[in-house]
């Protein structure tokens, strides 16, 4: 699975999961939402980018050596 350049909003990350899951429900999309939370704000493209322990703050779901927000998380 490729996942495209430029999700910057959670509504991109929604639109594109529609797009290349088109199976999934309303309920199935909410459902992964919640499984892999993160904020919904935009993607700052300045944000550095690094690898993470996972203990937090910052884990993989939001953060890697090559994306953050709403595109790391597609990524997730």
């Amino acid at each position: 699975m490729i996942v495209p350049s430029g999700i910057v909003t959670q509504d991109d990350l929604i639109s594109w999961m529609r797009e290349y899951y088109f199976n999934l429900s309303p309920t199935n999309i909410t459902s992964l939402l919640e499984a892999y939370p993160s904020s919904s704000g935009p993607v700052n493209t300045s944000d550095a980018k690094f690898e993470t322990d996972g203990f937090g703050p910052a884990t993989a779901v939001n953060v890697s050596q090559v994306g953050t927000g709403q595109q790391q998380r597609a990524y997730v």
